[in-house]
């Protein structure tokens, strides 16, 4: 269980990382 939260941490941390990037490139 504790697996599947760290790599759902890891899928939501990649996601607010692209949408950081993008908005930084706007």
């Amino acid at each position: 269980m504790q697996l599947l939260c760290i790599q759902t941490i890891k899928q939501a941390a990649k996601f607010l990382l692209c949408s950081w990037m993008s908005s930084r490139n706007d």
